[in-house]
């Protein structure tokens, strides 16, 4: 579970872009914070550092740098490379594309102040259209940042990640006339690894800047610049003999088996991926009255993507939009009434161009593509105070979206072709809730919300539909996901705050949701589409909870000596994920079962707990072991005969706080050494169960970190 101290930031900054603790109290669903401390005390290199004690998020690195299987609920469990179906924003501006495509790469997470984890239907706070729900990344700003910071971290496999940033504010000074104050925040970080497999290099380089100034009592603006450089090689997936015999070898892709276009194994093919991002996004943010303000966010991104695979893609991403947000509070009768009602517009373009993979180098090429996404999303909440202790929440989301794109085929290099399609998206997706104080400081709270969200690019422009047939014009015959979420919760702490939780339990019940399945085509071999479903339901539990188990055990036994102190924490998910429909395809000319009703959607164990046992000693000293449990093996095929296997893993974090300025931390993972699948590559496989699916990646083997930090307040 996410540590649930709490955070304090004051007045205008914190509506700009977050949720104060009083408005996460509000939410009528399920929300986690991460702080930056959290972050900090570890690697802080990708999204597992930061989500291993977060219900219902399950991100596992497949090669331990920062592309990994990243699931809220178990939405988008097919993400093989990149991701969709969760939303994520850094200070509320979202960093998806049009479409809903995303990488992670571009999110430098030592420069974060603190993340906002809005799971399922909680996304409408951001006008988000995705069913996992929406993951928020707040900045450090001048105001809350050392002006000079110094991190250097180093380990196992050539691991190394390091930073330099700087913030600060100025004295008050007068600017047209009213008092104004001004701060920034850069951060520049390096990192990497040689990693244990063969092909399994990365490199990073990452630049954020933050600079905001409040002018007067009513203007607050802040401008937001990223920069993000990544450089990764890919190993592939093993069977499971390979997983247990020879974990460390690079592994081939398991599609497009015999085709001659295609360029399977990892090493001598020189599977990579390369990737630019260039970000800059301005908020502004009006205060008409104390009650009432006005925000305005344009931004820009600027992607380029190169990717070796079992064919070469080069693509460049190009997303203009806004988001215009408008909130007030008022007596409704003599109700007091919060209300956010807002606009997001969003316009992409994404070109691309398909080679053959020539063991690593650009062969003739094979396709072009166009794709113009435009998204146009409005949402409204209302929050009405019907007594002290109930609060009742309506709003809706009303999305529009369009897709039309193009795709070009070439034969011997010469365009032999060229197809187009059109596609349009529309819904309206309403939500209710309730929060009920049952002490001033613990609430139930609960919704009902309709979630939908349509195919993003790559899962239009794919080479054949589920029949086996290809398509007859751009885009394969895909649907939107759509459904309902129903959501019954309780958090609180005890009145001292030694005892933190939240638990929850969730039903999503939905319609068309998208899968990814392999084809068998006669003189080609296997492909890899993507379909819909008939339906399926997400069922779980998330529980997290923190307390303190003791004070004074070694230290502070006196009057007036500092205590130390003894806190254990724990995060555990419940994952029932099921077909309730049989799927088919057709699979080299006859119709095939892809899933049978009542089988396992894969890709995620079904009970996930993590665990942790911290010791804080007055001196400074800190030290926490912990675990990472999937209890039983889980499946990685639809067919439900193909399991990664189950494991318990144990890690030990600790450090000591020098001085003000000086601090150490280390880290050791997988202390045990064992050997499993770190994450998965789920689908509908053609593979015979005797000759196993390539879908399994291999964890790091026993690794050890060390880092040093200096900070000038």
């Amino acid at each position: 579970m996410t540590r649930l101290e709490p955070f304090i930031i004051h007045g205008q900054e914190e509506s700009l872009y977050g949720s104060s603790k009083e408005e996460l109290e509000r939410r009528p669903s399920s929300v986690a914070i991460v702080s930056d401390e959290e972050i900090a005390e570890g690697r802080g290199f990708n999204f597992e550092d930061a989500f291993q004690f977060t219900p219902g998020v399950y991100f596992q690195s497949k090669a331990g740098g920062g592309d990994g299987q990243f699931s809220i609920r178990g939405t988008n469990l097919v993400t093989n490379f990149n991701q969709w179906g969760v939303t994520l924003l850094v200070n509320g501006l979202p960093m998806n594309t049009a479409d809903g495509f995303f990488t992670f790469e571009a999110i430098d997470l030592l420069s974060v102040a603190r993340i906002e984890v809005y799971k399922g239907s909680n996304a409408l706070r951001f006008g988000g259209s995705t069913i996992g729900g929406a993951v928020n990344f707040i900045m450090k700003n001048g105001a809350k940042a050392a002006r000079f910071q110094v991190r250097g971290e180093a380990g196992s496999y050539g691991f190394y990640n390091s930073q330099l940033s700087s913030g600060n504010f100025t004295e008050p000074f007068y600017l047209f006339g009213k008092s104004a104050i001004a701060d920034y925040y850069v951060s520049l970080t390096a990192g990497g690894q040689h990693g244990f497999r063969s092909n399994n290099q990365e490199a990073n380089v990452r630049l954020a800047t933050n600079v905001g100034m409040q002018l007067g009592s009513k203007h607050l603006i802040r401008l937001m610049v990223f920069n993000a450089s990544t450089s990764s090689d890919l190993p592939g997936p093993h069977t499971r003999a390979q997983l247990e015999s020879i974990p460390n070898q690079a592994g081939f892709l398991p599609d497009v088996a015999v085709s001659p276009a295609a360029c399977q194994a990892a090493e001598p093919c020189q599977h990579a991926q390369f990737s630019e991002v260039h970000r800059v996004g301005l908020v502004y943010q009006f205060q008409i009255t104390p009650e009432q303000s006005f925000t305005f966010a344009p931004f820009y991104q600027y992607w380029e993507l190169d990717e070796n695979l079992t064919q070469t893609f080069f693509e460049i991403h190009r997303d203009l939009g806004a988001d215009f947000r408008l909130s007030l509070k008022h007596l409704f009768g003599e109700i007091p009434h919060q209300i956010v009602v807002g606009w997001t517009p969003r316009f992409g373009e994404t070109e691309s161009d398909v080679f053959a993979n020539n063991f690593g180098n650009r062969g003739v090429i094979l396709q072009d593509r166009f794709v113009r996404a435009v998204t146009w999303s409005g949402y409204w909440e209302s929050q009405l105070d019907l007594t002290k202790r109930f609060t009742f929440i309506v709003g809706a989301r009303l999305e529009y979206q369009t897709r039309d794109g193009g795709v070009g085929g070439y034969t011997g290099g010469v365009a032999s072709s060229f197809r187009s399609a059109s596609r349009k998206y529309r819904a309206v997706s309403p939500k209710l809730g309730f929060v009920y104080r049952t002490t001033p400081k613990s609430q139930l709270y609960g919704n009902v919300s309709r979630v939908y969200e349509p195919p993003i690019n790559i899962q239009l422009i794919q080479a054949v539909n589920s029949n086996g047939i290809p398509p007859a014009e751009a885009f394969i015959d895909v649907d939107a996901q759509r459904g309902w979420q129903f959501e019954l919760g309780h958090r609180g702490t005890t009145w001292n705050g030694d005892v933190m939780w939240d638990v929850t339990v969730f039903d999503l019940e939905l319609r068309k949701e998208l899968l990814v399945t392999e084809l068998t085509t006669a003189g080609v071999g296997e492909f890899p589409t993507f379909r819909n479903a008939n339906g399926t339901r997400h069922t779980g539990v998330e529980a997290g909870w923190q307390m303190i188990v003791g004070r004074g055990l070694l230290a502070g036994t006196g009057p007036s000596s500092p205590a130390d102190q003894l806190t254990v924490r724990s995060s555990y998910t419940w994952s029932r994920y099921r077909f309730t429909d049989d799927v088919f395809k057709t699979s080299g000319g006859v119709r095939v079962i892809d899933a049978e009703d009542g089988k396992t959607i894969a890709g995620v164990p079904e009970h996930w707990l993590t665990g942790e046992l911290r010791y804080d000693h007055p001196s400074g000293f800190w030290i926490a072991p912990n675990i990472q449990w999937a209890i039983n093996g889980y499946f990685v095929d639809y067919v439900n005969i193909a399991q990664a296997p189950a494991f318990f893993v144990v890690n030990l974090k600790g450090g000591y706080q020098i001085n003000q300025q000086w601090k150490v931390f280390f880290e050791g993972r997988n202390l045990t050494d064992q050997n499993y699948a770190g994450a998965v590559a789920a689908a509908g496989f053609n593979t015979a169960p005797s000759l196993q699916p390539r879908a399994f990646f291999p964890a790091w083997p026993i690794s050890v970190f060390a880092g040093l930090e200096f900070v000038l307040p």
